[in-house]
């Protein structure tokens, strides 16, 4: 099974409608697994910033990873568990296809479905 190219896809049980720029071959728990280039994780960062429900988690990129974060050197995505703020999750970047760089945001972690399938 190859990866998606373009694929929009919505948090599940949230309004958070978001383009992704590959979507990997192996799902989840049967959820999508995105990966974002910066300017699509930035857009997923306001978006959530934007929506009032307190039980979003938050995202920010970050050049390095934060000191009290074991995680891998280099740029990412911090994730802030609105459940549970003391234990962050660092999303480190990745070179993909054409040296494009990106991100797993809530991969393996958020329910990520195809836009298609919700009600809009």
């Amino acid at each position: 099974m190859s990866s998606t190219h373009n694929a929009r896809l919505t948090l599940s049980g949230t309004d958070v409608h978001i383009m992704a720029h590959t979507i990997e071959p192996h799902a989840w728990n049967g959820w999508h697994r995105p990966l974002f280039t910066r300017e699509q994780g930035d857009d997923l960062a306001a978006q959530l910033r934007a929506d009032s429900d307190p039980d979003l988690d938050t995202v920010e990129w970050m050049a390095t990873a934060p000191a009290d974060v074991d995680a891998e050197a280099g740029d990412g995505y911090l994730i802030t568990d609105a459940q549970d703020p003391t234990l962050p999750a660092w999303l480190p970047g990745q070179d993909g296809p054409g040296g494009v760089r990106l991100y797993p945001i809530g991969a393996g972690w958020w329910c990520w479905e195809d836009d298609s399938k919700t009600n809009r």
